[in-house]
This record gives structure tokens, sequence and C-alpha cells, in this order.
């Protein structure tokens, strides 16, 4: 791991109350140990593993998470800052199976999702085929689910092209009795909207190829085969629970507020998405403790049911704006998120209103992570983008007409989802001043500072993390 310019909080953002002394990059870095992301990295991993290997919203292992900062927030902080916790109500999760067992009582390995739900066994349901050509997209077929008998019955599918929520809304809508489905000899495409099905009602999993088709052929033959499964049940209520933490100096009337989602997919520990972004969030918050009162309120915030599987996502941050009075909103002038940070193999990406004051700060963002000396990107490049092309916590926010931006670094991590998104996979350093940017950009950013609103200052903490890439990288 690699840490540039964390947060600059500097000359308008959090000026020591008392002295009226202006933060600088160096002030705020000084003290600033790597070891302490990565040790919240590793405490993000262990919760994981303790609690199904994942921290998904409504879990045992998200609610851990979020106690785990609240934990260290008081001790590091103590009155220093005021934390609430905020309750809403999640979609209820949908069916996944858990454990199969074949035709002949073997064990069969399955993708599903593994957590603290409660479960129920199903034995002896029959198996039966939607045949179809290599060719053809039978799952996604609404004749082909209308035409099955599947009520009480275990359908093997072969080959969707769609996303999974798709084909599991057509089943329910055609077949509302099927116990489960089990997908085999499917794209790549398939295998990342595996989170987006778990809104729906029917267990599925996916099973590997060579399984699949050697059910297929015996279901061709006229054989006649059940499965044992373990699905989980569908909880009526599922709670999730968004962190929020303030200084308790500083203008009330100008906040900048930080934020990242703390909850993972239910597949994966959720290191890189979103651990990073929340280790960066506690780390820049517990050294603003250190720093002494700001000038400016300065508020953090732990999303909670930002992953799709939650059907629309983003649900904590939507929560929290639905909450929000508008008088409330007014004093917010900016809105930084902080998504997926950390990957191996980074594409990174500022994004900010289109159009919008708040696309000056990006660009010093951007002018500052281009400027840094062991700056590490595949494309040696930082792509500056309008927020309305990134999916992220900010979405709530700029539709409530808030100053958004944020940060991220792309799409091509190829453990995310997965079970292998652990600290474990990166590289970690321990030192962060050979890659600061050098002092003429320093005063460069502090001479175009001066000219802007406050509601820019987020955007100049200038540079997060930058993580090293690793090629043979396996999940």
């Amino acid at each position: 791991m690699r840490l540039g310019l964390l947060f600059l909080l500097a000359r308008l953002a959090a000026s020591h109350g008392k002295s009226n002394k202006a933060l600088t990059p160096d002030d705020f870095l000084q003290g600033f140990n790597l070891t302490e992301i990565h040790h919240h990295l590793n405490e993000f991993l262990e919760i994981a593993r303790a609690n199904g290997n994942n921290r998904a919203a409504g879990t045992s292992g998200h609610k851990a998470s979020v106690n785990y900062i609240d934990r260290t927030i008081s001790s590091r902080c103590g009155s220093k800052v005021n934390v609430t916790v905020q309750k809403f109500h999640l979609d209820r999760y949908g069916g996944s199976i858990r454990s199969l067992r074949g035709p002949d009582g073997e064990l069969v390995d399955v993708r599903g999702v593994k957590d603290e739900r409660p479960t129920r066994s199903i034995e002896s349901a029959p198996l039966i085929e939607m045949t179809s050509s290599p060719d053809e997209n039978s799952g996604c077929d609404d004749d082909r689910w209308k035409n099955l008998e599947a009520s009480g019955k275990v359908v093997l599918v072969r080959g969707i092209r769609c996303p999974i929520s798709s084909m599991v809304e057509t089943a329910v809508k055609r077949q509302n009795g099927t116990l489960g489905i089990l997908l085999y000899d499917y794209p790549e495409e398939t295998r990342k909207s595996f989170d987006e099905y778990i809104q729906g009602t029917v267990p599925v999993a996916l099973i590997k190829d060579k399984v699949g088709r050697s059910w297929s052929k015996r279901l061709a033959a006229d054989e006649q085969l059940t499965v044992d499964m373990t699905v989980h049940e569908l909880p009526k209520e599922v709670w999730g629970h968004n962190m929020i933490a303030e200084t308790v100096t500083g203008d009330e009337n100008n906040i900048i507020m930080l934020g990242a989602n703390l909850d993972s997919h239910p597949m994966s520990p959720g290191i890189n998405d979103n651990g990073s972004g929340s280790a960066a969030l506690l780390a820049m918050l517990t050294r603003l403790c250190e720093m002494g009162p700001t000038r400016n309120r300065v508020r953090f915030a732990w999303w909670d049911g930002s992953h799709p599987y939650q059907r629309r996502g983003l649900r904590g941050s939507l929560h929290y704006i639905e909450e929000l009075s508008w008088e409330g909103s007014k004093n917010i002038r900016l809105y930084f998120n902080h998504h997926r940070i950390g990957s191996l193999f980074p594409l990174w990406s500022v994004y900010s209103n289109s159009g919008d004051d708040a696309s000056i700060g990006a660009d010093v963002l951007v002018d500052a992570l281009q400027g840094t000396d062991g700056f590490h990107t595949l494309d040696d490049g930082v792509e500056l983008k309008s927020s309305k092309e990134v999916t992220a916590d900010h979405i709530p926010f700029q539709s409530f007409g808030i100053p958004t931006s944020g940060i991220v670094t792309g799409d091509e991590e190829p453990c995310d989802y997965m079970a292998g998104d652990e600290s474990s996979m990166f590289p970690f350093r321990q030192t962060t001043r050979t890659i600061l940017p050098k002092q003429s950009t320093h005063q460069a950013v502090y001479k175009r500072l001066r000219t802007l609103d406050i509601r820019h200052i987020a955007f100049a903490r200038l540079k997060l993390y930058g993580f090293a890439s690793r090629t043979g990288t396996t999940c």
C-alpha cells in the first residue's frame, strides 16, 4: 500500500482553533503511520472470517465492523467527536443454496452465500433441466419457464446470458414453486451478476461445468435424479446501520462530509470493496482528532446497504439523505466518497458534479495525483469523470443538490465480490515520504486553494492511496 497526501484539511478546512495556524500536508502526515491502516484492514478481515467470510449488510459481520469503528473512535477521539448510529430497514434477503449433495450423495461445490442466516434442509428434491442448445439463452426466456413444470423441483440451467436477478424474476413469475436453480456453463458476465440475484425468493447457486454436464447427460438419458440442499431462510426484517461521526468543533454551517460504504458483498470479506475506503476514513478521523480543534465541521459516514444485492443498492446513503432536513443539507458544502481505493490494478478516476464549482477541486486532486513521484496506475494517468458516470454513495447527495466528488481505482480488480478480496493481497509499504508531491506542488495547490469556496476543501487531500500492481493474482 502506498499513502500519498491523505487529507489536506488545510488553510480553509481545519485550522487550529486557538492558534489559527493552517495545517499543511506535512503537519497531517507527521505521526501518520501506514501500519494503522493495515491494522484496520486486518481487523475487517478477521471480522469477516469470524462471520461467514463476509461483512454484508444486515449481518453479524457488518454489525461487528460497526462496533469496531465505534470502539476505535471512542478510544482515540473521546469527546472530540460525536458518534451516532442510524438504523434503517433493508430489503430482505432472497434465497441462497448453502450446501448441495448430488444424486449419488456426493457433496458438490457450490458458489452461494455463506453467512449466519438460518437454514433449512430440502431432501430428495427432483432435478430437472431446462434444455437448450449452446447458443440459446434459456434461463432468461419467459416462454421456457412458462412451459416448464418446475414446481417442487430444482432446475438445472445452462449458460444464461442475462443478469441472474432477471432470470429469478422470470422464474418466480412463471414458476412460483421452484425449489432452487443450479447454473452451469455460464459466461463471465453471469458470474459478475451473481450479487444481484439475492433479492429474489428462489435459492440459486453456481456449480462447476463438469458437474452440470454430467447431470445433464444423465437427465437426457431419462434417469430420475434427486438432490439434497441446505438453503437460507428468508428473514422477515433486516436492519441496516449507518455510522456517523462528526467533530464537535468547527463552523456547523460549513460541513465537509466524507463517506465510504462499510458493508461487503455477501461472497467476500470486502477488503478492497470497501474496507479500503472505510479504513481510510477511520485513519483520517483519528489523525484529525490528534490535530486539535478544526475551523470547520468535518463529518464522516460509514454506509450500510450499498451493494446492489440490496436490489437498488446505496440504501444507507439514500436513507441518510431522505432523513436530512433542507436546512441540514445546505450546510454540507461538499460530500466526498471513497470507494474501492485499494485495487491491485488501479485505473484512477476522480469524479465530480458536472458543471459544478466542485470540479475546480477535482482538477486540483487530479493534478496532484499525476504530479506525485512513484504514483502507480495501469494507464499512467488519472481520468476526470462526471459523477454521473460512477455508481457510488455520492449519488443521493448529488440528487439533493449537494456538491459531490470522489475517487475510485476502477473496475479492474479481479477479486472484487470474491473470497480473495482480502488484505493479504495488498502489497504493503511502510513509507510515505518517498511518494509525496514535491514542495512546488504544495505551493501551487495552496495558491489555487485561496480562490476556492469552502465546499472544495475535501478535494484538497490531493492523494489518497496507491497500491502497487501484482501480476498473477488469483482469487
